[in-house]
């Protein structure tokens, strides 16, 4: 049966989603998104996990004042059906939100969602989810088909993948929090790599674990097209085993994917006893910048009009932090030179030179790097209140964006928590570039502490020197 443990959610997600297009939904009204996942379930039991997850832009909810706040409230119904139209289960409820000022909803970013989990017997479904907005009647509803796995059987078992907008470390009593990591759904199955990772999680099943012993398995994690062929292999990680089960989620970047539509692979190998499992998730990549130009340059103007017009001296400061990491060391010189007409006038030609298809009215290049820099500061401002452009992590991030793959040490008592991101794709570097990040101090400050892309700082035989008591400060 469907467990309620509702709450609803929301989130703001990061970067410029501001700027990009809504999905369609089934039918007219919310644009409603709904996906699902199956998980195996640990003891004697023949049913399997469900995992329903919806999420509904915030905006398209309609307000009303109550007791100083305002609120919006939904009718919300999920009913599974098989095949021949017969009911199985279904749960109906209402759901409620708050917002302190009506001006929160010009963050068009911003998600309503939740997870409902079920339990239910293998076999194919439809699943329908209706949400009626109480206050003013729009409604959305989507009936997708379903398949339920049967994971009874003995070996090793990985679970059908979830999308998310984000993984967070979490506490919370919800069926979005597993394993200490708050999933955030994206129900849509839609990635714009501009805006983030394409974030997955999974869980593996029935690995031979001897804690005397532990062993390792491997994870690889590919990108394939709609014949099964290998497109981009994102990464191949080899893990020690925590135990007979296993948490997969990462995230990776969907950069250098065109626009199209892919399936993402997690390959499981249990290196004791060479069993392979894999699960297949349909993706979208569509690429924000190609949607459309002019809006995309009136959006980005909108959010940074000191980037189409420096007014005043606070403007050219900005301006100047903005560009600080793309320009040389002689521009920003002659920058600061300059009075306001002519720092106007050299921008319009910085710009110019950067755009890499002057034949349209979109700047790819500009929409890409103030992208990056307000995802930079909404991500990486240090807890010393550092803005997060001028951190490590956001130097890095708007030099050469996302890495495609991120790896985070954890919590261990031998070293200092790092973080390292990999990239594969730095002009004039062929291979893996790594960027190594610590947290020296322990307070969330991360600060780069070794690199093998050239110019930046380097240190020999960096893993060893994080032993706790060898890290520079």
């Amino acid at each position: 049966m469907f467990k309620l443990k509702s709450k609803m959610a929301l989130v703001a997600f990061g970067l410029v989603l501001i700027l990009l297009p809504s999905g369609a939904s089934a039918q007219p009204g919310f644009n409603l998104n709904v996906d699902a996942a199956c998980f195996p379930e640990e003891g004697d039991t023949l049913e399997t996990l469900l995992e329903v997850y919806y999420t509904i832009p915030r905006s398209q909810l309609r307000f009303i004042p109550t007791g100083g706040i305002y609120e919006a409230a939904m009718d919300i119904s999920m009913r599974l059906e098989n095949v021949n139209g017969d009911s199985v289960d279904q749960v109906s409820w209402r759901g409620t939100t708050t917002i302190a000022d009506p001006k929160e909803l010009d963050r068009k970013d911003y998600k309503f969602f939740d997870t409902v989990p079920a339990f239910i017997r293998p076999g194919e479904y439809f699943l329908i989810v209706s949400i009626k907005d109480v206050n003013s009647g729009m409604n959305g509803k989507i009936r997708k088909r379903i398949s339920v796995p049967d994971y009874t059987q003995s070996g090793l078992k990985l679970s059908q993948i979830q999308f998310a907008y984000s993984l967070n470390p979490d506490t919370l009593d919800s069926p979005s929090v597993k394993d200490g990591v708050l999933v955030i759904p994206n129900a849509s199955g839609l990635v714009i790599p501009e805006d983030n990772f394409i974030y997955f999680y999974a869980e593996l099943h029935g690995l031979k674990y001897d804690p005397n012993n532990a062993g390792l398995f491997r994870v690889d994690v590919d990108a394939l097209d709609a014949s099964g062929n290998t497109i981009l292999k994102f990464y191949s990680n080899t893990i020690a085993k925590p135990g007979k089960s296993a948490v997969i989620s990462n995230g990776v970047n969907g950069n250098a994917l065109p626009d199209g539509n892919y399936q993402l692979r997690i390959l499981a190998t249990d290196l004791e006893t060479g069993d392979s499992v894999h699960s297949l998730k349909p993706l979208k990549i569509r690429h924000s910048i190609q949607y459309a130009a002019n809006p995309l340059m009136k959006s980005l103007f909108k959010a940074h009009p000191e980037a189409e017009q420096i007014r005043n001296e606070d403007d050219a400061k900005l301006v100047r932090n903005e560009i600080e990491y793309i320009a040389s060391v002689e521009d920003l010189k002659t920058f600061e030179k300059l009075s306001i007409d002519g720092d106007n006038n050299f921008m319009k030609d910085f710009w110019k030179k950067r755009d890499p298809n002057p034949s349209n009215d979109l700047n790819e290049f500009q929409v890409q790097h103030y992208a990056r820099w307000d995802y930079a500061n909404a991500s990486f401002t240090s807890r010393t209140y550092q803005k997060g452009w001028a951190t490590d992590k956001g130097r890095v991030f708007i030099l050469y964006g996302p890495p495609a793959e991120r790896e985070d040490s954890g919590v261990a008592m031998d070293t200092k928590p790092y973080e390292v991101w990999k990239y594969y794709n730095i002009p004039d570097q062929p291979g893996e570039r790594i960027f190594v990040f610590v947290d020296e101090q322990g307070h969330g400050d991360y600060r780069l502490y070794h690199s093998n892309v050239k110019g930046e700082r380097s240190i020999r035989n960096w893993e060893e020197s994080l032993q706790a008591n060898k890290v520079l400060r």
